[in-house]
């Protein structure tokens, strides 16, 4: 594979060196890293790319930077490869560990993402090894986007093990306990599954829960989540609004003061995500006197989200395979047909991939003259 490699970048430097102001592209900084990764000593094609990217280096933003960075500090160019760095650490982010920001609402891919994400952090371990704080930041950011992303092409996976297990973020294994304390009893849980980490209890109870406690003991390493789940029925307009990593708001406008039939009600959905997510549900019922004005179920683009839109009998459902972090508004029109007092449901925002990530707006009422 390198032999073929080396074969078609020697014609890429053959049609370089023709030009007056020759530029290092991407793939041949990627084919400059390999080659540097592989091989003890840079022929002639090499030296040539690496005399390019010294002196194009400080012109490079996010991963070209990192990957400039690595190759840099692997030729022996020590300092050059610490002054791209400061750059690095002003693109970071701190919140949920450290993290590059993209704009908010941008659908730069997540594969993208991953891949950036562990070149940067290729780019700190290999120049800055000191770091070692920052590196536990940044692998702490990359194991939460797991929590509500697939990762549907095996490469991410493999980039993230990769930076993961050359941070040394990795558990090295250790003791864990739990108890859960509900209302007059309680109760251990059991011992997680090997490797795996994974336990789940389930508990039913006639009565309202008055206190419900989990403690957990442990000293094994690294990082750990969990979720509680409370199923219990209420009266719709009892139900009110709650949010956690995501937030729904529902907003009902009428033309009149009071509904009558024939009557058209514009509603808006406002959705923001704190982070990006994959595989979200939007649930959003009708009261018993309305009807859709959109009768037929279909992929919808609207506010810069793309959703398959499924119209039912009592409500409309929204699915969108991924929703990336920022704000985004879903309306639609319903048309009075009944009189009457009804409910109108809560409208309930869910990431199917973590559950624990979900929003419901409060019941309401629904009055028609």
């Amino acid at each position: 594979a390198m032999s073929y490699l080396e074969k078609e970048m020697h014609e890429d430097v053959e049609a370089l060196r023709k030009e007056k102001k020759p530029v290092l592209s991407f793939s041949q900084l990627r084919y400059l890293y390999m080659y540097i990764m592989y091989k003890e000593r840079a022929n002639d094609d090499a030296k040539y790319l690496l005399s390019l990217l010294k002196k194009q280096a400080e012109d490079y933003d996010r991963e070209e930077r990192a990957l400039a960075a690595v190759v840099l500090k692997k030729a022996g160019e020590e300092k050059k490869a610490q002054a791209l760095m400061p750059r690095i650490h002003e693109l970071l982010r701190h919140s949920d560990g450290m993290y590059l920001a993209y704009p908010s609402g941008s659908f730069t891919s997540i594969d993208r993402k991953v891949e950036t994400h562990v070149n940067l952090m290729e780019a700190v371990r290999t120049v800055e090894p000191k770091e070692t704080e920052l590196l536990g930041k940044m692998a702490e950011w990359l194991l939460l986007q797991k929590r509500t992303q697939e990762w549907e092409q095996p490469i991410q996976s493999a980039d993230a093990i990769y930076a993961l297990l050359q941070s040394d973020f990795h558990s090295e294994g250790g003791n864990w306990s739990g108890k859960v304390t509900y209302n007059t009893w309680s109760r251990t849980l059991q011992t997680p599954e090997p490797y795996a980490g994974y336990i789940r209890e389930q508990f039913q109870s006639d009565s309202k829960p008055k206190e419900f406690y989990i403690e957990q003991k442990g000293n094994a390493q690294g990082l750990s989540w969990g979720a509680v789940y409370a199923q219990y029925q209420l009266p719709a307009v009892e139900v009110e609004t709650h949010r956690e990593g995501m937030t729904i708001r529902r907003e009902v406008e009428v033309s009149n003061t009071k509904l009558r039939t024939g009557d058209r009600v514009h509603i808006r959905y406002t959705i923001t995500a704190d982070r990006d997510y994959e595989y979200v549900c939007l649930r959003a019922p009708r009261p018993a006197a309305a009807e859709p004005a959109q009768q037929l179920s279909g992929y919808r683009w609207q506010s810069g989200l793309g959703y398959y839109q499924a119209m039912h009998d009592a409500s409309t459902e929204y699915f969108m395979d991924r929703l990336p972090r920022g704000t985004y508004v879903i309306e639609e029109d319903w048309l009075v047909a009944r009189e009457g007092n009804f409910l109108l449901p809560p409208a309930r925002l869910t990431c199917l991939y973590a559950p624990e990530f979900q929003s419901n707006t409060a019941g309401e009422k629904f009055k028609v003259k």
